[in-house]
């Protein structure tokens, strides 16, 4: 039976934590969808807000994971710099696959990003290669992983399942139905990314080499 390391003790903060995340996600979502601010300002500085409230608390929630896995990051540092570099590598080989081998075409999320890129950039640099590899790593790896592997017992099941759900948050769903291609090829490339980042995560046994994975990844891209 595999069983999942709990840095702290208790499986509890990691369902808190995902239950804050989903709360938080949900509070923006259906902002933007209710269109509850009247300007695109409006809706930037709720997203801004939404956003740095997600880390700070979750960073709060997981302070002593997070203790234990910089300890590990700090003395395995040439090991760890190795995985990160084999990651990107496996991450830039799975993308040109995609895109020369899947009809890739931008989802509803993408453009988002796109659109904020080009209007605001020191946000959206700052939201895409800080705030959202910090957050999305803490909850679909750390969390989610710590939980799933004992629940299903194999880690083969918990990577595969944490990853489809990390491809399925990076839908739109207030702006586009699943069921068209550009949404459900998002999800496969983005399910794909998300067992990358996870199977470095579980060989480095620090969240801190995908955060730092992760960060890169999305400034790149």
């Amino acid at each position: 039976m595999e069983k999942a390391h709990s840095n702290n003790g208790s499986y509890s903060i990691y369902w808190i934590t995902i239950v804050v995340f989903l709360i938080l996600q949900d509070s923006n979502w259906y902002a933007l969808k209710g269109n509850w601010f009247g300007s695109q300002n409006g809706r930037i500085l709720w997203g801004i807000f939404v956003s740095f409230a997600e880390v700070l608390i979750i960073l709060y929630l997981l302070r002593l994971d997070l203790k234990v896995d910089w300890y590990q990051f700090a003395r395995n540092k040439l090991q760890m710099l190795m995985l990160i570099l084999i990651g990107i590598i496996a991450l830039a080989g799975w993308s040109i696959f995609c895109n020369n081998i899947l009809p890739i075409t931008y989802n509803a999320n993408e453009r988002n990003i796109s659109s904020l890129s080009s209007q605001y950039p020191v946000i959206a640099l700052t939201l895409g290669s800080i705030v959202a590899p910090v957050v999305e790593e803490l909850v679909f790896r750390k969390s989610m992983l710590q939980l799933f592997i004992p629940l299903f017992h194999s880690k083969i099941v918990a990577v595969i399942f944490s990853s489809l759900l990390f491809g399925l948050a990076h839908w739109n769903f207030t702006q586009a139905s699943l069921f068209n291609q550009a949404e459900i090829l998002g999800v496969v490339l983005r399910t794909g990314i998300g067992i990358i980042f996870a199977c470095v995560y579980l060989k480095s046994k620090s969240i801190y080499s995908t955060m730092i994975m992760h960060a890169l990844w999305n400034f790149w891209d």
